[in-house]
């Protein structure tokens, strides 16, 4: 594995942990208040957004948008004249949304 390959692997990782560790933060039901928490919780919200589609590789990009226009069409499929919402999560670069717009 060369260590350009290791670096973004850890990179992701490292990622996948920021936000394992930040849904544990918000997760609902009761948590025990204390400012290590606030404080830890607040300097990984400093951060921003965890998703960064720049960082993807180029299979993973062409991957994600084949996703975006399945999707697309998927929701144009099942929209009514009185009901066209669908419920997704995006990520800063605006993808699906772009992606649901052009279907």
């Amino acid at each position: 594995m060369s260590s350009a390959s290791r670096g973004s692997k850890q990179s992701r990782l490292r990622g996948e942990a920021r936000q394992n560790r930040l849904a544990v933060l918000l997760a609902p039901g009761p948590r025990l208040a204390s400012n290590v928490r606030a404080r830890e919780l607040a300097g990984l919200l400093s951060r921003g957004d965890t998703y960064d589609a720049s960082t993807f590789t180029a299979a993973h990009r062409a991957f994600k948008q084949s996703h975006n226009l399945v999707f697309g069409k998927l929701a144009k499929s099942f929209a009514t004249p009185t009901t066209r919402s669908v419920f997704y999560l995006e990520g800063v670069d605006g993808a699906s949304t772009a992606a649901l717009r052009r279907a």
